[in-house]
């Protein structure tokens, strides 16, 4: 799909196609997403689902306004969840409710740690995190195994960015 801040456009069986507004000019498009069965869009206020030609609102995140909220949010195959970005957190959704799971719950991240995630990937037993500490913090990379996050990785100095990342699997036949 494609589009403009507000709309999506898309192609039935490669022939026309059809724009579909997302509720009003205030929503910018982030991501879209496979989950379950269906096709999700995240936003910068909120996640919504595709049918048919309609556009459902399914979740509002817009008290926590982030430009970059939705961004690169992931379904791992580990958990069978979608993992959205929001603010500086990150929540886990079941198909029913929207669950805290980020690096900011119980004591977080020290301040001089702190920022958005920037990207996720995912692998068969662990999530991976980039944290961008922007600035004004040391950004780092960390591993969720379902219970606990795990630092793997942490900029020396304040402002080394982090905005993307990869993960490479190398299967040895020896």
């Amino acid at each position: 799909g494609a589009g403009g801040t507000t709309s999506l456009a898309y192609f039935a069986n490669g022939t026309g196609s059809a724009n579909i507004t997302l509720a009003s000019a205030s929503v910018t498009v982030s991501d879209l997403i496979g989950f379950g069965n269906e096709l999700f869009i995240t936003s910068t206020n909120g996640l919504y689902t595709l049918s048919s030609n309609l556009v459902y609102q399914v979740l509002d995140f817009s008290n926590e306004q982030y430009a970059g909220n939705g961004v690169n949010s992931l379904t791992w195959m580990a958990d069978g969840r979608l993992y959205i970005p929001i603010g500086q957190s990150l929540h886990a959704y079941d198909g029913t409710r929207l669950i805290p799971v980020g690096l900011d719950l119980e004591e977080g991240l020290p301040l001089d740690q702190q920022g958005h995630i920037s990207c996720l990937v995912g692998s068969r037993t662990f999530l991976f995190a980039s944290v961008d500490g922007g600035t004004t913090s040391r950004s780092g990379i960390y591993a969720f195994n379902g219970k606990g996050w795990h630092c793997l990785a942490q900029a020396s100095t304040l402002g080394r960015r982090i905005r993307s990342m990869g993960l490479e699997q190398v299967t040895s036949s020896t």
